[in-house]
């Protein structure tokens, strides 16, 4: 750090600059002062520094993730691909030290630091899911380019298959106040249109004064907005290569000829689920898990409703035990169309 540089505190609302550094101790002066509670962000936009994105009490963590067997571990500020790659390294060591078997344990990067965009893809590729939060990402750069970002990131995690969060901020005024801002409510929306597979409250539900209210107004807009032709992937959204190409064809011409009320898929069939997925289908997409674990982690993602059953020796057998499935969970009925993927 040096003299300047600005010292940003609670999500940027209280602002300091560095007067000088000395003997590993830094003064700074308030600029724009307020309260300050326990246990709020700082953020250093100016300074290049260099610190592990996990922390002594992140190993904490995952040791307690780890022993209760959880579906995810969120990680919060990376940077680069090598801080995820150290997540799932500490989570093999627990697993090894507890006499665990591999779980399976999926890997969130949340990204909110300036270092994080530029590097966007390769903390994509090494991620399970990617969660935006807007937050600190505002703080760390221009607030103008936080919409770009978010519609950018969310674009290029879809394309990867992989689940994308839009976080923090989403209904802020909702933490003193009944009522969302028209402003917020716009905010949920264009999440929602981005293709975002969730939205996330924060503070609004954790320490507001009307949370249930909070997760009410949000499940209202994203349904409405879900109704409109806005959030449908447009020819010019499509992630296209080849297999990409054959599964639009065969959702396609399953809508041309007469519709369709689902599709049905199932994780030993590799990554078809995930594919479909990327092209955002208007009808529910079933997926067939193996495992509960499996299950929970296919419940992240956009538009999926992931159901046990064992696997299938072969496909006419996954589709008729499918069905049976549907029918006796009431997902489906009898007369329902559905489009069986099994293979691309």
């Amino acid at each position: 750090m040096r003299a300047g540089d600005r010292v940003l505190i609670d999500d940027g609302l209280i602002e300091c600059s560095v007067v000088r550094v000395q003997n590993n101790i830094v003064a700074a002066r308030v600029v724009t002062g307020g309260n300050v509670s326990s246990n709020k962000g700082i953020n250093l936009p100016d300074s290049a520094v260099r610190l592990s994105a996990l922390t002594a009490k992140d190993q904490k963590d995952v040791a307690f993730g780890v022993r209760e067997e959880v579906d995810f571990i969120v990680l919060s500020f990376v940077s680069s691909a090598e801080d995820i790659h150290k997540l799932r390294d500490l989570i093999k060591r627990e697993e090894k030290r507890q006499k665990k078997k591999p779980l399976g344990i999926q890997v969130v990067a949340k990204i909110e630091r300036a270092d994080a965009i530029h590097r966007m893809d390769e903390i994509i590729e090494a991620s399970d899911v990617i969660m935006i939060g807007r937050g600190d990402l505002g703080v760390e750069i221009p607030l103008e380019e936080v919409p770009i970002r978010q519609k950018e990131i969310a674009h290029k995690s879809r394309c990867a298959g992989k689940p994308v969060i839009v976080a923090t901020h989403m209904l802020e005024s909702m933490r003193q106040n009944v009522r969302a801002t028209r402003a917020e409510i716009s905010d949920v929306a264009n999440a929602v249109i981005d293709h975002a597979d969730a939205v996330m409250l924060s503070a609004e539900s954790a320490s507001g004064k009307f949370p249930v209210k909070a997760v009410e107004t949000l499940t209202k807009v994203i349904e409405e907005t879900e109704k409109s032709v806005y959030d449908n992937v447009r020819p010019d959204e499509l992630c296209v290569d080849s297999t990409d190409a054959a599964i639009a064809k065969q959702i396609h011409l399953a809508f041309e000829g007469g519709g369709v009320d689902g599709i049905v898929t199932g994780t030993q069939f590799g990554d078809v689920a995930m594919l479909i997925n990327r092209h955002r289908p208007e009808v529910p997409l079933f997926i067939a898990a193996n495992t509960e674990l499996e299950r929970n982690q296919l419940a992240m993602k956009w538009g999926a409703r992931p159901f046990m059953l064992k696997k299938a020796r072969t496909t006419d057998v996954f589709e008729r035990e499918a069905r049976k499935q549907l029918t006796e969970l009431k997902w489906i009925k009898k007369t329902d169309r559905l489009l069986f993927v099994t293979s691309v």
